[in-house]
């Protein structure tokens, strides 16, 4: 049986979600999971040279969501 506070919890969730795939933000957070809210768009400016020194040596939460963020975590 779940409680109500597991649906508000899962719409809040799916809200900001929405949200940020709106706002054409393609990552976002969920805990520790990085969401791609739309794999399959182009966002070139995503991935060029420059946006890894964005990250490098940065704590994940610092920046904006993003999968280099994820790999310097992995990685520190």
């Amino acid at each position: 049986m779940s409680s109500g506070m597991e649906v508000s919890d899962e719409a809040l969730v799916l809200q900001s979600i929405r949200l940020r795939y709106s706002q054409k933000e393609i990552y976002t957070y969920s805990g520790i999971v990085l969401i791609a809210t739309n794999p399959f768009a182009r966002v070139d400016s995503l991935y060029v040279p420059g946006m890894v020194q964005v990250y490098a040596g940065k704590q994940r939460s610092s920046q904006a969501p993003h999968l280099f963020a994820i790999a310097e975590e992995a990685f520190a």
